[in-house]
């Protein structure tokens, strides 16, 4: 009922709300109404425009919003720039209290105990990173700038006298470290003696672990320093070359300014750096010096310090496992190098020589952690560090078979096999981690469990970063202490344990932020859960006060301490002291061994945590590529072929940057010498592996894109693979120390080049590289610039000065065309060939003057005389002579028998024969050779018919305004009889000069052949040239010659058109057949030439070849059903064709170019001249040297 009733209700409601809902629409109708009665619309419009404004406003905020969320937004592939970034945060605990402060006990023989360790250890601290941030880098680098690889006498003396200072600081150094090593070990003997009060309440079973850990990583950076020292040999090298030159000076010191005395101080010092430095006694100095101390410290005979030494030892070694997991491995392998450095320490210092298990427990540890990484190409061996320092014990355990190479080879290749594997496993580690750092740091959940999160990555991210390093080392390493060769495919590895090490890197610094506003939290909540242990036992230990053993109450004592440091920033000086404090509550046994774990477990999250920064960084560091450039050509070349990789090239150049640490460290020579050799090296490895051919293939990609629909290539992705070029340009630009490497630009002017020049080369394709500039942006993002160039542009070409000065070269290089009157060229290293044509010479006239064109013709005569000299030579030649006179004869014996027509035979057989008098290096012939003579000659004759022509049509565009050339009518009588002024008279004048100009030169131009026959044709006449009266007998095996070389000539054209080649052939050379005529005309041979009948003769023998070929290739065609046979047929007809058609084209152009001499010359002939062929049949004149050439040139007449 109550249901009902409600329902009932909220019906009545709903229909009271209907109503009022229909009496306010109709009051707004009404309104609404009366309102448009009044409005004619414009309030709507305006109101409609401001809602499209808002609308705009709103859309382009957003869009402003939203590109500033990408900007700040991180990207995983993005790599921020650290070097860019204005402020840098800095969250490593500081605090001003000194270690006297912090230390505030009641106990004051134990606070001075703390106090004593605490300053050692951070002493020992301190040297271990002076010696691998100061030392090794000027030793490491020491040669590598020599080009040359060898030193030179004077620069390598001068870079050795800058290097004093720093040999002296390390000197210093050296001895500092020995000074902190003795009071180390006498501190120790001291508190470990049975004489000591403190030792026997309650020291003896302390266990100094954290001094002992300092020692250990201090005598091993020492150790490392000797092979730092030792391992360049240049500086080895360079060292003596200084000596020498010290000794050289003692013996005349004055002339150097100085004394022999000084001299023999500064040997002395040498001498002391040598023994120290350079023979690599920095450890042994460290080790083998005298602890004992006038009986006040006993060391050697302390055998509670023996056993408490030979106890840190063991506790070292048992926690090294000799097949450690690969989490572990770099930690381990530290640890068993400051294993190795205290046994050393241990063997010097009591001479134990008992204890083979312990050596043979050392000895094995080194097939597991065979070398180590020490700076750049520097490495330390246990092995071999073992086999210097415990000679004794090599000597006496490991069998003299071992071989130190052998083993190195075995274990690289054991280490190669499992080499892919392990860096696949830390790329799917590295993936992960990197992708719960962008998102469980931003996780707002409980502020307890993400600290822990968040504590959890950070250390996670720095052992990652530490064990792919140790790979990555430890690889380069084996591979070139033992020179085994590396596998192509390990080289794409190594480079991508490189990206992974600088992906986390910058994955921190991306997410330093937060970093940085939790570090401090993480910290504190791991003191707070280290005071939750220790507290409740410092109140259960206060409770019993009074029944506590002294060895208790220094318990207390470091508890009470301990709590303190816990209290405070987690500097190192409270870390040193916390682990001080810790190892003596550990020794009163009041924590239980699972408890100690944790405890040891948060003071280590407290030092790395405490220390992230560095240690990130220092683990990060990819220095070590300087040493390793090789991989770049290679890595370059992979990354070029897989697109998808492309981001990854700004970790490449990110690891390359870190080289400039090393660089900035050099003291001989200033860094920027290293940082241009690898910025020149690494830019010329990108140029040529990826950047040149990215661009052409991007080049390539836009030109069959933009002619897709001619169908030049297959472009099916599916059958020939597709690559996004366009991820190299989305890359920012790549920061090489200095300087940038900007793909995109790189790319944009290429283009932009590229397409201008081709824009200038042909115009009218501009609309064409308009398209692919516009495809360029919208496909690859590519901004270039406008290249459409005006279409009006004067087409100057070659100047006919400079073809007047080089007109040897000119004629060699061109060929001529008789029918369109060009030149074109005959090659070029460019994609297109220039031309010369009548506009050219057209423009060159205008520009010069038509005086230009009888000084051209003048030129043209001396160049004609140089080869008329040549002409003579080579008919006057025995061999040549001598054939042509019996061709001559025979032709005039037999005419009637072979029918008044030369011989094709006869003259085919002299082309081929002369062979034998040798051919040049290109395999050209004499007869080839004497072609190509008349070839340039009548070049140059085409050249000065074009200088006619255009110098025609120069003149005929400058007169085209005179209305009738026939009648020109003088201005100057006019102007008298108008009766105008002087300066009217004197311009009429004018202009009557300038029409008598044009017009003397407009009907004098055809007269150039003319002047030229009548120059020469008196000499070539003369009876003393007698040998040139046969030359029209070797016009038949010169054409033959030439129609074999046209030929060739166009089959070459054919074949480089399809390959693109640079010596495309050519389809014209008519300048044979302008200096045939031109010849035949000025030894007036043209009528004894025409008696040959050699044209038509030759052209009815292949027509009746041709006839006969068509007939056999027929009847082959019907009995032989074999291929092969028609083939060959068929190919014998088409040579046949194109050998008559080309003899056909010569006969044309022969025909062509007489019409040019159709003139009857007037030469004066001698008295007794006598006819060609009664020349011929009387004997030849005497004989001379085939070398001496012909009859002496003609002399120069008077210029035309």
């Amino acid at each position: 009922w109550s249901w009902g009733k409600r329902r009932r209700e909220r019906e009545r409601e709903g229909e009271q709300g209907r109503e009022g809902e229909d009496t306010v629409q109709e009051r707004m109708d009404e309104e609404e109404y009366k309102f448009d009665a009044f409005d004619d619309g414009s309030s709507r419009m305006v109101g409609k425009h401001q809602e499209e404004k808002m609308m705009s406003f709103c859309t382009e905020y957003a869009t402003k919003l939203r590109e500033m969320e990408e900007t700040l937004d991180a990207s995983l592939i993005e790599v921020w720039d650290p070097f860019g970034d204005a402020v840098e945060l800095f969250v490593e605990p500081m605090e001003s209290a000194g270690l006297v402060d912090l230390v505030k006990t009641d106990n004051k023989v134990l606070g001075k105990v703390i106090l004593v360790f605490s300053s050692l250890c951070l002493e020992m601290r301190k040297l271990s990173r002076i010696a691998r941030k100061r030392f090794y880098a000027p030793f490491v680098l020491f040669g590598k700038e020599q080009k040359s690889g060898s030193l030179t006498e004077g620069d390598t003396q001068v870079k050795m006298g800058r290097l004093l200072p720093f040999l002296k600081e390390l000197s210093d150094f050296v001895n500092r470290a020995t000074d902190v090593v003795r009071n180390v070990i006498r501190q120790l003997a001291s508190l470990y003696r049975d004489s000591n009060e403190l030792f026997k309440n309650g020291f003896k079973s302390v266990h100094l672990e954290s001094v002992y850990e300092h020692l250990g990583q201090l005598l091993a950076d020492l150790s490392m320093l000797d092979e730092v020292c030792t391992q360049n040999n240049m500086l080895q090298q360079a060292w003596a070359m200084y000596k020498r030159m010290t000794k050289a000076m003692k013996g005349d010191a004055s002339r150097y300014g100085t004394e022999e005395g000084e001299i023999l101080k500064f040997e002395k010092f040498l001498m002391t750096l040598e023994a120290r430095v350079f023979e690599g006694q920095i450890y042994a100095t460290a080790v083998q010096q005298e602890f004992d101390f006038d009986k006040l410290v006993v060391v050697k005979k302390n055998k509670y310090f023996r056993a408490e030494l030979l106890r840190a030892l063991k506790t070292t070694l048992a926690r090294i496992d000799a097949r450690p997991e690969r989490r572990t491995q770099s930690r381990q392998a530290e640890a068993y190098v400051r294993a190795c450095a205290l046994y050393g320490l241990y063997f010097h210092v009591f001479q134990d020589v008992s204890d083979k298990k312990l050596f043979k427990r050392v000895w094995d540890l080194h097939l597991t952690y065979p070398i180590m990484h020490v700076a750049g190409n520097v490495s330390w061996v246990p092995a071999t560090f073992l086999t210097q320092r415990v000679q004794y014990m090599v000597k006496t355990i490991i069998k003299s078979t071992y071989s130190a190479d052998n083993v190195g080879r075995e274990l690289t290749k054991r280490f190669d096999q499992e080499f892919e594997a392990m860096v696949a496993s830390s790329y799917r580690e590295v993936a992960v981690w990197t992708a719960r750092m962008e998102s469980s740091l931003g996780n707002r959940a409980d502020l307890r469990q993400m600290l822990d999160t968040r504590a959890s990555l950070l250390l996670e991210g720095l052992r990652l970063a530490k064990e792919i390093a140790y790979l990555f080392k430890t690889f380069t390493l084996l591979h070139l202490k033992f020179r085994v060769q590396v596998k192509p495919s390990y080289v794409l590895r190594l480079c991508e344990l490189v990206e992974q090490l600088k992906a986390l890197q910058y994955t921190f610094y991306r997410r330093s932020g937060i970093v940085g506003e939790s570090l401090s939290f993480i910290m504190q909540q791991v003191q707070f859960n280290l005071q939750s242990r220790f507290l409740p036992l410092k109140v259960r230990m206060e409770s019993v006060t009074q029944k506590l053993t002294p060895a208790n109450l220094d318990a207390l004592a470091s508890l009470t301490v301990l709590l303190q440091m816990l209290s405070g920033p987690s500097t190192p000086k409270r870390q040193i002291i916390l682990r001080l404090c810790a190892e003596r509550v550990f020794a009163s046994g009041a924590i239980k061994e699972v408890d100690r774990a944790a405890v040891e477990a948060g003071l280590d999250q407290l030092r790395e945590l405490s220390d992230m920064r560095r240690s990130v960084n220092d683990a990060c560091n990819c220095s070590f590529m300087y040493w390793n450039m090789e991989t770049l050509a290679f890595y370059f070349k992979s990354v070029y072929k897989n697109p998808a990789r492309a981001p990854s090239l700004q970790y490449i150049f990110a690891a390359l940057n870190d080289t400039n640490e090393y660089f900035e460290a050099a003291q001989y020579v200033e860094g920027a010498v290293f940082r241009e050799e690898m910025v020149k090296g690494v830019r010329g490895h990108f140029e040529e592996h990826i950047l040149k051919p990215l661009r052409e293939k991007i080049e390539i990609d836009l030109r069959l894109q933009i002619h897709s629909h001619l169908k030049v290539s297959d472009r099916d992705p599916f059958r020939n693979g597709a690559s996004d070029l366009s991820r190299f340009l989305r890359i920012p630009p790549l920061r090489l120390f200095d300087g940038f490497i900007d793909m995109r630009q790189c790319i944009s002017s290429y283009l932009d080049a590229t397409f201008y020049n081709l824009t200038t080369v042909a115009l009218y394709d501009w609309k064409t590289y308009a398209e692919m500039r516009n495809l360029a942006k919208e496909k690859y993002g590519l901004v270039l610039s406008e290249f459409h160039l005006p279409g009006q542009t004067l087409e100057q070409g070659l100047d006919v000065l400079e073809i007047m000065r080089n007109i040897h070269i000119f004629v060699q290089r061109f060929n001529y065309n008789l029918n369109n009157q060009i030149f074109i060229e005959k090659m070029s290293e460019s994609k297109s060939l220039n031309t010369i044509n009548i506009r050219h010479i057209a423009n060159s006239i205008r520009t010069h003057g038509a005086g230009i064109m009888n000084t051209t013709v003048n030129f043209t005569y001396l160049f004609l005389m140089r080869k008329f000299r040549v002409f003579s030579q080579f008919l006057y030649d025995d061999h040549i002579r001598s054939r042509l006179i019996k061709d001559t004869r025979f032709y005039r014996e037999s005419r009637t028998e072979l029918n008044n027509q030369y011989p094709f035979e006869r003259a085919d057989r002299f082309n081929k024969e002369i062979r034998r008098l040798g051919v040049s290096n290109t395999g050209i012939t004499y007869l080839g050779k004497f072609r190509i003579l008349i070839t340039e000659i009548g070049n140059s004759l085409g050249y000065v018919r074009m200088i006619r022509s255009g110098g025609l049509r120069y003149i005929s565009n400058a007169i085209k305004f005179v209305p009738d050339l026939r009648r020109i009518q003088k201005f100057t009588g006019m102007v008298e009889e108008e009766g105008l002024s002087n300066e009217t008279k004197v311009a009429a004048s004018n202009l009557d000069a300038v029409l008598e100009n044009l017009m003397k030169n407009f009907t004098e131009g055809s007269e150039y052949f003319r002047i030229l026959v009548k120059a020469f044709a008196k000499e070539f006449r003369n009876p003393s040239n007698i040998h040139l009266q046969t030359f029209y007998c070797i016009v038949p095996p010169l054409t033959i010659n030439y129609v074999e070389y046209m030929l060739g000539l166009k089959d070459q054209l054919a074949k480089e058109a399809k390959r693109g080649g640079k010596d495309p052939g050519s389809f014209t050379d008519d300048g044979f057949a302008m200096g045939l005529v031109f010849i035949l005309k000025l030894l007036n041979q043209l009528e004894e030439f025409d008696s040959l009948h050699w044209f038509q003769g030759t052209l009815d023998k292949l027509y009746r070849e041709s006839a006969e070929l068509r007939a056999t290739m027929e009847r082959k065609t019907k009995k032989s059903k074999e291929d092969g046979a028609v083939q060959s047929a068929t190919m014998v007809f088409g040579r046949n064709q194109r050998y008559m058609k080309e003899f056909e084209m010569l006969r044309f152009s022969f025909n062509g170019a007489r019409i040019f001499f159709r003139f009857d010359e007037e030469v004066e002939q001698p008295k007794e001249e006598k006819s060609a062929d009664e020349n011929a049949g009387e004997q030849p004149p005497p004989e001379q040297d085939s070398g001496s050439g012909g009859g002496p040139p003609p002399p120069p007449p008077p210029p035309p």
